[in-house]
Order: structure tokens, then sequence, then C-alpha cells
């Protein structure tokens, strides 16, 4: 699954950067929409238990003399006039014993509080009491007191549906605004992409070019950033590459000349005895040009066992990495039959690694059958002077 991702991802440059800048955009966004909410969840949160604190202690200020004189029309209308409080859920007035002498709905008028919360209430120090906060509502109750006397509590409950309600729609607007920089972002990668990629494009098929053989190709990007310096090095390189080519190929074709010059026959081969190259004595030898020796065996261009014989002699000498010479009787495709001197050579690569072997073979034929003459004279002359000292002891 990894390397199917891995390949997905690195299938081109402009779907990594479209890509990775729309991923950024989304987590970042997505760590700024996440703080957003918390910060305004906190700041309602803070915000709601203060104002139910502050209206708690608004009704107890404001209802002292009605409880003091016990009077439940006043109260109510202390508890009427804040109706409209943002997520009043009740309001009441306590004495000291728990019963309500206001509350918001008039059934509950003097009966008398048995909740646990409440009941705790009563027991409570005579200061701002938080009876319940939960991510729902909040309780909160105030001391009504007279100079320094307590003679009941104010409390009220608050609902905070409306905060859940906020937060929604601060979340659903940092989604919406999310979802526009990932757009965003995506269309200036995009456009961004399409500069960049063309530009590689562009160095790529030059490079290509260049590799299957091109020499006259250029690429000329007008920028001003790394890739206009590119384009700058890569014509500078492709003119050295044609100016040491053409150096050479000057110096090749002179060894070339060279070689075809020698009436000796040259060669060169592999180590798996595929020839590499050869002068044209060699190709008048094989009967072939060198079109057609080039990528061949002694297999495909000899009779069996010449070829044999060939790569029989190919293996004593790398297997010594010695200089190793040898006569040979060969006969050419016209008919002529030869004795060739042949001197095989390692041939090695510029880090001394033995990578195939060079032969030059000289036709010794005309010389060996001096050198019978020769030695036929010397018979002659020998068996001459041989004779004549006979005779001149016979006589």
């Amino acid at each position: 699954m990894l390397n199917g991702v891995y390949k997905f991802w690195t299938l081109s440059v402009a779907r990594q950067l479209i890509l990775g800048i729309a991923l950024v955009h989304a987590v970042l966004m997505t760590i700024f929409v996440f703080d957003l909410v918390d910060r305004q969840r906190t700041f309602l949160i803070e915000q709601n238990s203060a104002n139910a604190q502050a209206l708690a202690k608004t009704l107890a200020a404001n209802g002292t003399s009605w409880l003091l004189a016990n009077d439940t029309i006043g109260m109510e209308e202390i508890i009427h006039s804040q109706k409209n409080f943002p997520g009043l859920q009740y309001a009441m007035f306590l004495d000291m014993d728990g019963r309500v002498l206001g509350y918001t709905e008039r059934e509950y008028v003097n009966s008398y509080v048995s909740d646990d919360v409440s009941l705790r209430l009563l027991a409570l120090p005579a200061k701002p009491q938080v009876l319940l906060d939960n991510i729902e509502m909040i309780d909160v109750a105030a001391p009504v007191m007279l100079k320094a006397k307590q003679i009941g509590w104010a409390r009220v409950g608050i609902s905070r549906s409306g905060i859940a309600a906020n937060l929604q729609l601060v979340t659903e607007k940092g989604l919406l605004y999310t979802l526009m920089a990932i757009v965003a972002g995506v269309i200036f990668a995009f456009f961004m992409a399409r500069g960049l990629t063309y530009a590689i494009r562009s160095l790529s098929q030059a490079t290509h070019q260049v590799a299957e053989g091109g020499r006259e190709v250029s690429c000329d990007l007008m920028r001003h950033d790394e890739l206009g310096a590119l384009s700058v090095d890569f014509n500078r390189m492709l003119k050295i590459i044609k100016n040491r080519e053409a150096v050479a190929g000057n110096s090749l074709a002179r060894l070339n000349a060279l070689l075809d010059s020698l009436p000796d026959i040259v060669f060169y081969k592999d180590l798996q005895g595929v020839y590499l190259g050869s002068n044209k004595a060699f190709e008048d030898f094989v009967g072939r040009p060198e079109a057609a020796i080039l990528g061949k065996t002694d297999y495909d261009l000899f009779p069996r066992d010449m070829a044999v014989f060939f790569r029989k002699k190919d293996d004593e000498m790398l297997s010594t990495e010695h200089s190793q010479r040898n006569e040979e009787w060969v006969e050419y495709p016209d008919g002529r039959q030869v004795l060739l001197d042949t001197l095989k050579s390692p041939f090695y690569d510029e880090n001394d690694e033995l990578i195939g072997l060079i032969g030059v073979s000289r036709d010794i034929t005309k010389f060996r059958e001096q050198e019978e003459q020769l030695k036929i004279s010397q018979k002659m002359e020998a068996l001459g002077k041989l004779t004549g000292g006979i005779a001149h002891d016979y006589n």
C-alpha cells in the first residue's frame, strides 16, 4: 500500500506540488478551526458563567426589600423583568428554610425545594455559589443580604444551548474557509506547477534527445531562477560535449585510418570473445565489412574447428593476462592459405580492469618460404663442400 501511495505521489512534480500545498492548507486550516472553536467555546462559557453570576447578584440586590417583606408579587415582578435574558431557564427566590418565595412559574411558589442540589445550597456559606456547571447549563445562586445577615438566596439557571449553536456555526464557517483555502491553494499550485513543469519538461526532452544522439538541440528558458540558470548550463555543457566529440571523432578517424593503413591484421574483443573493432586487413581476412563483424564471435565468422582454436588461444592468454604469440595456418575467403604470426595482449580499461584482448596478426608465409629456401641452400652448400672434400681426399 505504501508503495502504491509513493508511486501515486511521485508520478509528477506538478502532482506533488498541488497535493503538497493542498495538504498543508488542509492541515493548517484544520488546526486553526479546532483552535478557534476551542477558544470560542472557552470564551462563551466564561462569558455565560459571568453573566449568570451577575444576574444572580442583581436579583439578590433588587429583591432584598421584597424578600424582607415577604412580598411574592414584588419578587415575581423582578423575576419577570429578566424573562428576556438570553438562555434563562428559571429564576427564583428562596428563604433560609428552602421555601420558594418567587419563581418563574407561579405554581412552585410557597413550595419547598427537595432536590439534592437545592438542599446542599441551604448549607453553603453566604457567598455566590455555582451549583451546576456543564455543557448544557449553569446554575448559580447569590445570597440575599440585609446588612450583614443573610435572609435568603437568589438563584438562576441559564441554558448553554446557544453556545452549542454558536460553536456549530463557527465550525461550519471554519470548514468552509478551510475548503476555500484548499481550493485557492490548489489553483495557485496548478499555475505554479505549470510554469515549473514546463521548464522541467523542456530540460528533460532536451536531455533525452542528447542521450539518443541528438546534438542540434538547445533549451532556452526565459527565466531568472535556478531553472533558467540550469538551461544556460545545459546549453554550455552541450556545446562542450559537441566540441569534445568533434576532437574525439577526429582522433578516432585518424586512429582508424592509421590501423587501416597497416598491412597486419588488427582486432580486439571483449572477455566473451565478442568483436569490438578491427581494421581493413581483418575485414579482408573475414570477407565481411566491419559493421557485419562488430558484435559477432569467432563462431559466427569462421568454421567451427578454426573458431574453437581461436577461442582456446584467447582463453589461455586471458587466464594468465600475459601476452602470447602463436603461428597458425588460415584460409582467406578467396582460397589463399597463409601462415599468420599472431600476438595477443590483454586489454584494460581506465580503472585497470581487464575487459578483453587485442590481437595483431602478420602474414609470415613468404618469410617462412624464404627461410626454408635458405635452409635448403645452406644444406646444398654444406653438401657441396662435403662432396668437394671427399673428392679431394679421394684424389
